[in-house]
Parts: C-alpha cells; sequence; structure tokens
C-alpha cells in the first residue's frame, strides 16, 4: 500500500491541538530477527509565524504556501524536529481516526522529502532510517 503523500488532520502526541500529518514514504519492511515490521516517516506542518525583529527558532527548509495544498491557506512550514518513524499500525489508526485530507502533489511531496534530508532539525534516526531504508 502506497501511503507517502497521503495527509490527514489528527491531535499532536500530546493531543494539545490538530496538526496536519504528511506520510512522506511508503511503508518501509525492516527486518527484526525472523520478523519483518513495517515502517513509514511521517512528518507535519505547522504555521509559520512571523515575529518581525526576533530571533525565530522555526525550520524554513522547506515553506508551503497557499495553492501547495488545499489545507494551505497562510505560509506553513514543515517542523522537520517533529519528524517520526512510525509503525504500520500507527499510521493506518491515524489515517483511520483522524481527518482525512486530500493527497500531496508529487512535486511538493518531493520538496519536503528533500527538506528531510537538508533540515538541520531533522533528528539523526530519522534521517538515518530514510538513506537507509529509502534512497
Amino acid at each position: 500500500m502506497g501511503i507517502a503523500g497521503q495527509c490527514v488532520l489528527t491531535q499532536d502526541e500530546i493531543g494539545i491541538r490538530k496538526h496536519l500529518i504528511i506520510f512522506v514514504s511508503d511503508f518501509i519492511p525492516v527486518v527484526r530477527g525472523d520478523k519483518t515490521e513495517h515502517f513509514a516517516i511521517a512528518v507535519n506542518l505547522t504555521t509559520l509565524k512571523n515575529r518581525s525583529g526576533k530571533k525565530s527558532r522555526q525550520d524554513t527548509t522547506t515553506i508551503l504556501k497557499p495553492g501547495d495544498h488545499p489545507f494551505i491557506t497562510r505560509d506553513s512550514i514543515i517542523a522537520y524536529e517533529y519528524a517520526r518513524i512510525v509503525s504500520k499500525s500507527e499510521a493506518l489508526n491515524m489515517l483511520k481516526s483522524g481527518d482525512k485530507r486530500e493527497d500531496l502533489s508529487d512535486d511538493v511531496l518531493a520538496r519536503i522529502v528533500a527538506g528531510l534530508q537538508r533540515s538541520k532539525y531533522t533528528r539523526f534516526e530519522v534521517r538515518d532510517f530514510y538513506n537507509r531504508h529509502c534512497i
């Protein structure tokens, strides 16, 4: 099942607010001993905050604009620091329980994936998983 590019509006990990979660890889089989498990990489979208005169810690590696996706109504960024590896069951649960949104276009997905590689905020284990299993 191809999951890359699928989007779902769902609660963040601490349940405070909803974010658009974007799956940036398909399910990748990972062999652990005699068992094979499947994982995908998910990132989330957040609004770009304009803080004139203040130094911002926001990751502006990938800025998405209105028109890049129907959900986006103002400039937004991919928060690579929150990128994570999710199990197949977790991803399917997010898609089932969340508010499914339109899939990303291939060109926008490619920009997000390229940013995953470039961003200084992407955690090592996410970048390493991508490099080992997705390239």
